[in-house]
């Protein structure tokens, strides 16, 4: 008994005292880094919602459409997965609301910045939780194409 309450004593109340100043630090570091990164993000889906808006409730010819689109991929950084979740989300968002053949053009923004590819990397990815978010892309905004991959 007691060489249980020495090791009890020196080793697992120190080891446990650590673990959790440890785990409330890297908590708090986690927090830090959200409420910093926040603004940013806020700000790539404004310019993710005001694009789409302008895109798809206006007609354009298809060289603006070209440029506006390589101008909106220099402004958010869509290089990232958390950047093409929201964009596709917003997508996803605005072909639920809209209706006809503005929710159409929806399909040939989705193509055009190849987010198409990540969804479909999504469904080939291993872990169930990354295909079922790939299969609710190609689900929600009726993607045709994607039927021969998920088959």
């Amino acid at each position: 008994m007691d060489l249980f309450i020495l090791y009890l004593k020196n080793y697992i109340i120190p080891l446990l005292l650590i673990t959790i100043v440890l785990s409330i630090f890297v908590l708090l570091l986690k927090r830090i880094h959200y409420e910093h990164s926040k603004p940013f993000r806020q700000d790539v889906t404004n310019k993710a919602e005001d694009f789409l808006t302008e895109m798809i409730l206006s007609r354009f010819h298809k060289k603006t459409i070209n440029k506006k689109l390589l101008e909106f991929k220099k402004e958010i950084p869509l290089h990232k997965s958390w950047c093409k979740k929201l964009v596709i989300n917003e997508m996803i968002r605005f072909k639920h609301s809209l209706k006809g053949k503005a929710s159409e053009s929806i399909l040939f923004y989705y193509q055009a910045l190849h987010l198409d590819a990540y969804s479909e990397y999504l469904i080939r990815d291993f872990r169930s939780y990354n295909k079922c978010e790939g299969f609710y892309h190609f689900q929600s905004l009726d993607y045709k194409k994607g039927n021969s991959i998920i088959s």
